[in-house]
């Protein structure tokens, strides 16, 4: 089962109330394809359906036949799946859930390499005013349709968008946009006071905080 948890990418999906039928916490796991030393490995799983994935555990000897897992999740996605696939099949509802007072959560683990880093961020396109292409992942999407919002909310509302960004790191919560400080959690909701909020416009604004940001986090193998 090795291959298979380095080869899948898990995604959490939350929002902190029901705003319909729904469950308020649903589950993907996405398959990313095979990379160059990998070719020649045996293809230990493989998406059955939308829902389920199905692992096969080669045999120790010729005579004993492979051993088949079925696991099941809200959403499954292998690589004939693309990233847009991916957001409005799996994300695009906690957008809506956010804009209706919901808050939400997307939240990716997984081994090293398995694909976290591509399904949430994917790829920018620096020479575009929005940042989006093909390749984009979850975070670009989400936020550029919450701006999308802003813009069309605008001659009704006044909408204000701020951006924090903190890590987790030894169970110690760091200020990633005020110099890795240590921070105070407040209540069962995980509060921060002392949090540094910082006004966004547009995608370029968050794009240019995040890589403030990812210079400043821990980086380790997992």
């Amino acid at each position: 089962l090795g291959e298979f948890v380095f080869r899948c990418c898990f995604c959490i999906f939350g929002r902190s109330r029901d705003m319909s039928t729904e469950k308020r916490i649903k589950v993907a796991c996405r398959m990313r394809p095979k990379i160059a030393r990998e070719r020649y490995d045996v293809e230990c799983c493989r998406k059955t359906s939308e829902e389920q994935v199905v692992v096969t555990e080669p045999s120790d000897d010729r005579e004993s036949k492979p051993r088949h897992y079925n696991y099941g999740f809200d959403f499954a996605f292998d690589a004939s799946d693309s990233q847009r696939d991916i957001y409005e099949e799996a994300a695009l509802d906690l957008v809506d859930a956010t804009l209706e007072g919901s808050n939400a959560t997307i939240f990716a683990y997984g081994q090293t390499g398995s694909g976290k880093t591509y399904t949430i961020l994917g790829e920018v396109d620096e020479s575009s005013d929005n940042l989006i292409k093909p390749t984009s992942g979850l975070f670009l999407r989400s936020l550029n349709d919450l701006f999308t919002y802003k813009t069309r909310a605008k001659r009704n509302w006044q909408v204000e968008m701020t951006l924090s960004i903190v890590e987790i790191y030894n169970e110690d919560v760091r200020d990633l946009l005020n110099h890795r400080k240590s921070l105070r959690v407040l209540g069962d909701d995980a509060q921060l006071p002392e949090v540094r909020k910082v006004s966004v416009e547009n995608l370029r604004d968050v794009y240019k905080y995040f890589l403030i940001a990812q210079d400043a986090r821990a980086v380790t193998a997992t």
